[in-house]
């Protein structure tokens, strides 16, 4: 989450760490703003290698809207209306295009 935190701030794209819980353990992850509104990454659950060494590309935890990022509980400090107000999140999965 760090390095892709420095990864997308060196692109000059905006980003947050998020620190909760995922499915019930504690976690981290990413928020990044593209067009006007945040989405949740996160590059540990969408790891390329598997247990087991085999390569799968995944995007199942990328730019999701909090309703799409399953398994997911952010800490108190980044879901209060104050936090919400500042990151307005995308109500929806992005779907635009990616901007290279």
């Amino acid at each position: 989450m760090s390095v892709a935190y420095k990864m997308f701030t060196e692109a000059g794209i905006p980003c947050r760490i998020i620190t909760g819980t995922g499915n019930k353990d504690s976690h981290g992850w990413n928020i990044v703003k593209l067009d006007g509104k945040w989405y949740n990454i996160d590059c540990t659950w969408d790891d390329p290698v598997t247990l087991k060494g085999k390569n799968m590309v995944l995007y199942d935890y990328f730019l999701k809207s909090d309703e799409d990022f399953k398994g997911h509980e952010r800490d108190e400090e980044f879901r209060n209306l104050e936090f919400y107000g500042e990151y307005i999140m995308g109500e929806v999965s992005y779907e635009g295009v990616i901007p290279r």
